[in-house]
């Protein structure tokens, strides 16, 4: 598998292989007393980086400031690390492919509107934090081509249908990727017709390869994140919490150090032999840089 923001905000380094990147709107001259006079961010524009992960602006967009409090929670915490809601970043147009459909719908990589580019610069995982809609499709590209991911979030309590209730593991296949991409109420109900008005702050997950680039956004929609996090592996402890303690904190996910199931195809010595083919489908030689698939299952070949 294959998939960056603004800093001038804070980027914390918890460990080695562990890193934070806090969105912060204003260091991109955005006015929190003006919330509604969007500014135009050029397409490269930085949104923030450490170590691991760069975050950047994908397309040229007109962004707001925004605050992603939502249920009464206004932080989210990356194993012990506070990532605050406040100014954080939302564009304002929706994303579009080639043929000017949302990218859920082929899915087909955007090529304009409001999309995060991530570039990674080691092997782990990235949780981006932002609020999030039940009602929408969230879509995440590596190296162009679309990719499973996990999502976990905490819907408002004024949601009648799902009211309080953890959206939680629910995950998309690659195989499911390269479908149309479900709301994720869908996903989790596994009911075509579910509806809910939902929404509420969480993550989105997915892991990352040294040197591969990633897009991360909502089909039809825009996406507002607030913070990106790194870590080696899928272990974070992703909880919710309300800065003034009026409400109770609130594990939203938990994950585990098992390996994402994507080896270094140089160390797989039955792939040696073996034709490889990039996600396109077209054979490619041992010299080939990437992802490739090899009897059926991909590999980052180095």
């Amino acid at each position: 598998m294959k998939k960056v923001f603004l800093l001038a905000a804070v980027a914390f380094a918890t460990s080695a292989n562990a890193q934070l990147i806090q969105i912060d709107a204003t260091a991109q001259g955005l006015n929190p007393d003006d919330k509604d006079t969007p500014v135009e961010l050029a397409e490269g524009t930085v949104l923030g980086t450490n170590d691991a992960i760069d975050v950047a602006v994908a397309f040229k967009d007109n962004y707001k400031i925004v605050d992603n409090k939502a249920g009464g929670y206004n932080q989210i915490i990356f194993d012990g690390n506070v990532a605050v809601t406040k100014n954080g970043l939302q564009g304002q147009t929706n994303p579009k492919d080639a043929d000017g459909n949302g990218p859920a719908l082929t899915p087909k990589q955007p090529i304009s509107g409001a999309y995060t580019l991530v570039t990674a610069k080691a092997d782990g995982y990235v949780y981006v934090g932002a609020k999030l809609s039940s009602n929408k499709s969230y879509v995440i590209f590596e190296e162009g081509a679309s990719i499973g991911y996990k999502f976990a979030l905490e819907l408002d309590a004024a949601s009648e249908q799902i009211g309080g209730n953890t959206l939680m593991t629910g995950e998309l296949t690659d195989e499911a990727a390269a479908a149309p991409i479900n709301w994720l109420v869908r996903i989790v109900t596994g009911n075509a017709e579910a509806t809910t008005e939902g929404n509420g702050l969480g993550i989105l997950a997915f892991p990352v390869y040294k040197d591969c680039k990633y897009l991360v956004g909502a089909s039809g929609s825009k996406i507002t994140q607030c913070s990106f996090y790194y870590k080696a592996d899928d272990s974070a402890k992703i909880e919710l919490a309300d800065e003034k303690a009026e409400k109770a904190s609130k594990v939203i996910y938990e994950g585990s150090a098992d390996p994402s199931g994507i080896a270094n195809v140089a160390s797989t010595a039955k792939a040696e032999n073996a034709r490889m083919f990039n996600l396109a489908g077209q054979e490619v030689g041992k010299n080939f840089k990437g992802i490739v698939v090899v009897n059926g299952k991909k590999f980052m070949n180095k």
